[in-house]
């Protein structure tokens, strides 16, 4: 039964409790309660705790601003312990607890889980009171004491002697410097951004890492996880507090930092394959151009085996095939006579020869260049040439999605897919056996790529891009959520970024050479010709007509003679 007292008390408690929470509290507020005694009028969500308490994994689904809990009435360790094993939990929430006396441990472990928004209001004396654990610049030893803010009264929070002291009343002291502090690092390995901890190629976020703690003096002390994690791998929050080389994935009880720098997705194809030298003979004209020069060349050794016949009264068909020969024989530059007996003839020579030494002339350049270094094949450069070269595919199963618009690549995905559960060895296959298509991160590939996959003569990658990209992630650190550290990181990574300092470190590893470095074969085509064909187009006609002008001069002995 409820006494006077208990009614005053409990009066007493929601006034202060009310006051505090009116400074900080606005219509999208979403405050949970747990206890007897506090009736907030606000939003809230009630957790009706019994001296057991009751599991809560269903209600936390979203971030929550704040909570007050009543100790009379909540288990601290059980509440404390189902609160922090919560994908969406807040540690930067506010927190007021309630109760008549607040140990050490008790403070203690709220320091363990980084819960540092906290007051704690007195049943008794109406005392409120705060912590703050890094008040000392140690992650180690933490301070546990607590320091009155000021009391309430029948009227609220006095709020005038509070901010006496303390510019808010949920202030979370954290020192510019910290003294003799270690922070526990998870790497994960992943080529360029953490590789070594010990050498001196020790990857982009490990030196930038690095930077950023010797500005507020803390170390750093690197582990590796037993098994490489994955990005469903929970990570033990008690032996890592931050998480490099997975940046762009999510890890329960983590939070990313600004974003350093981002990465594309790119599918990589094995990359095109060294030209023969012989092939070099047909590969310096395209195949447009070869096919011009064989008609001009049957016109030419057509229309002069008819001026031939018809001018000089030639009637064996013999002839027609000596004008081929003639025409090759002047082509591979060897003499040969020629009778200039008609001025159709000369016109033809000049076709012929302006024929000759042009093509000649582009033909030997092109192909002296070829001579000179190494060319390549057409590489695969559309989804169409992947599917016509029955490629296998690694990819992540998520960005399948990506390609829905295109059904056809998109049902050759499913059929061929391949699950690697080693990356490393799929790629090598892409590079090596050249019956793989693999998507990945385009900074890891194009920093491996030199070491593993080149080739020894050509210095060519062995693997390509294949553009476009399929998806950009933003890169960022994984830090412990609601570590006193966090913020100061975030700052000096901002800072370093828009300072162009993370450039420098990328940079750093940027040594590599572009993976499209080595351009495939460029052949003459039409279009570098066209002057040539025009040219040969005009002389051809001036020849016909010249031959029709010599026709008709000659037409009464050339009739005779065909009459015979």
């Amino acid at each position: 039964m409820l006494t006077v007292n208990d009614v005053i008390e409990s009066y007493n408690i929601l006034r202060c409790v009310e006051s505090i929470l009116s400074l900080f509290i606005n219509n999208n507020t979403l405050i949970v309660v747990a206890g007897g005694k506090v009736e907030i009028n606000i939003p809230i969500i009630r957790l009706n705790f019994d001296k057991q308490p009751s599991g809560i994994e269903h209600l936390f689904e979203r971030r929550y601003d704040a909570y007050v809990i009543d100790l009379e009435y909540v288990s601290f360790d059980d509440f404390i312990e189902s609160l922090t094993e919560q994908p969406y939990f807040d540690k930067t929430a506010k927190f007021i607890f309630i109760g008549k006396a607040f140990s050490n441990s008790f403070i203690e472990k709220l320091s363990l889980n980084y819960i540092r928004n906290v007051l704690f209001v007195n049943y008794e004396s109406l005392a409120v009171s705060s912590y703050f654990p890094f008040k000392e610049g140690s992650l180690e030893n933490v301070n546990t004491n607590l320091e009155l803010m000021g009391y309430c009264n029948h009227n609220g929070f006095d709020i005038a002697k509070a901010w006496a002291n303390y510019s808010t009343l949920f202030a979370d002291i954290i020192p510019e410097k910290w003294r003799q502090s270690t922070i526990k690092v998870l790497v994960h390995f992943y080529i360029p951004f953490t590789m070594y901890t010990n050498s001196e190629r020790r990857g982009i976020e490990i030196e930038l890492l690095n930077s950023i703690l010797d500005v507020i003096d803390v170390s750093a002390n690197y582990t590796r996880p037993y098994s490489e994690p994955s990005p469903q791998l929970e990570v033990d929050r008690n032996t890592s507090s931050i998480i490099l080389g997975m940046g762009f994935t999510y890890h329960p009880g983590f939070r990313h930092t600004v974003a350093y720098t981002t990465d594309q997705l790119f599918w990589f194809v094995p990359s095109s394959s060294p030209i023969p030298k012989w092939k070099y003979a047909y590969k310096a004209f395209s195949r447009s151009v070869w096919l011009i020069w064989v008609f001009i060349f049957s016109v030419v050794s057509f229309l002069w085996y008819v001026t031939d016949r018809i001018l000089r009264k030639q009637k064996q068909i013999q002839y027609f095939f000596t004008k081929p020969f003639v025409l090759l024989k002047l082509s591979l530059e060897q003499g040969h006579n020629l009778d200039y007996a008609f001025s159709t003839d000369r016109f033809l020579m000049t076709i012929i020869v302006f024929l000759i030494f042009s093509t000649n002339a582009f033909y030997k350049s092109r192909f002296t260049y070829l001579l000179s270094g190494l060319n390549f094949e057409k590489g695969i450069e559309t989804f169409e040439d992947i599917m016509d070269a029955n490629l296998k595919l690694d990819y992540y199963e998520p960005y399948r999605e990506n390609f829905a618009g295109n059904p056809k690549f998109y049902e050759y995905m499913k059929k061929h897919f391949r699950n690697c559960t080693d990356p490393f060895m799929c790629t090598n296959r892409t590079a090596f056996k050249r019956d793989m298509a693999v998507l990945r991160y385009r900074k890891n590939i194009r920093y491996v790529v030199r070491s593993y996959y080149t080739d020894p003569e050509s210095g060519k990658p062995l693997i390509q891009e294949f553009v476009p990209s399929v998806h950009v992630d933003n890169f960022s650190f994984n830090i412990l959520d609601g570590h006193p550290l966090f913020q100061s990181i975030e700052e000096i990574l901002r800072y370093f970024r828009d300072n162009g300092i993370v450039d420098y470190f990328i940079n750093k590893y940027d040594e590599f050479r572009s993976l499209d470095d080595t351009p495939n074969i460029v052949k003459i085509s039409v279009k570098d010709l066209s002057g040539v064909f025009i040219f040969w187009i005009i002389c051809l006609l001036t020849t016909i007509f010249v031959f029709s002008l010599e026709f008709e001069l000659h037409r009464e002995s050339i009739c005779k003679f065909y009459s015979r």
